[in-house]
């Protein structure tokens, strides 16, 4: 029996539970469903990822023979079938907020934006790459809080920009 991919199945379904259902109960284990819920609603399509890649990987080394891993199978289609669920509702999301905007603000507020907001989803970067990736610029201030010159720029920043000064001389 595939000991690590049941273990990796039962983990996946749980939090996908917790993602979809949120049955009701009392505060503490409502915090504690919140907790496991979290991940996988945010990023849905990276559980169904490592499910079907655990189920493939499980497959490929024969382990899939055992009425055990017939029934974790089972058990990763159904978590499969939670997080397509826990994606449909987060593909609806925009709508309500364009709705909340247009009542807020009023049918013309995209006129009035300056700020160019995109019409379409960017998939292959939802699909191939979910997490978010930092830019590789310094974001730190010149001065710090206390207002000394030099203090709040990071020790990384200061370090790179000294190397692209030596570069260019």
């Amino acid at each position: 029996m595939p000991m690590g991919y049941v273990a990796t199945t039962a983990l996946f379904a749980w939090c996908t539970f917790f993602a979809v259902v949120a049955p009701r109960r009392p505060r503490p284990l409502a915090t504690l469903s919140f907790w496991f819920g979290l991940g996988l609603n945010e990023v849905p399509f990276v559980g169904i990822y490592v499910l079907a890649a655990s189920t493939a990987l499980a497959g490929a080394q024969g382990d899939l023979d055992s009425a055990e891993a017939k029934v974790t199978v089972a058990v990763a289609a159904v978590a499969t079938v939670g997080l397509a669920v826990s994606a449909w509702r987060g593909l609806r999301t925009d709508q309500v907020v364009v709705r909340a905007l247009e009542q807020g603000l009023g049918t013309g507020w995209r006129v009035r934006v300056r700020v160019p907001l995109r019409r379409r989803r960017p998939w292959a970067r939802i699909l191939l790459l979910p997490a978010p990736v930092r830019r590789l610029t310094c974001g730190g201030s010149p001065t710090s809080a206390t207002g000394t010159p030099g203090a709040g720029i990071s020790s990384t920043c200061t370090a790179a920009a000294t190397r692209r000064r030596t570069r260019r001389s």
